[in-house]
């Protein structure tokens, strides 16, 4: 059963997210309780792992960036001489 909570939030900021709930198809309600279980486990995360904080938005771009693979017997200093000659060819 849900609880009813009241809180003093600034009005634009009431404003933005009634607009961007209604753009989402949900309800501010449901956001906040959603963002609420998201902290919640987050921080549950972390004690239990002792990690570093990552939010959920940070958390989404894990794997959008694919690098090069990296040879770790490489010399640093030799692949930044050659990425330099390769660039002012």
């Amino acid at each position: 059963m849900a609880t009813k909570l009241t809180l003093t939030v600034d009005p634009e900021l009431v404003r933005r997210a009634k607009v961007f709930a209604k753009q989402s198809g949900t309800s501010l309600s449901a956001m906040f309780e959603r963002h609420l279980r998201m902290t919640l486990q987050q921080a549950s995360h972390e004690e239990e792992q002792g990690d570093i904080p990552i939010t959920p938005a940070i958390a989404k771009l894990r794997g959008a960036v694919k690098l090069p693979h990296h040879d770790m017997d490489a010399d640093p200093k030799q692949e930044w001489m050659e990425y330099l000659s390769r660039k002012h060819a």
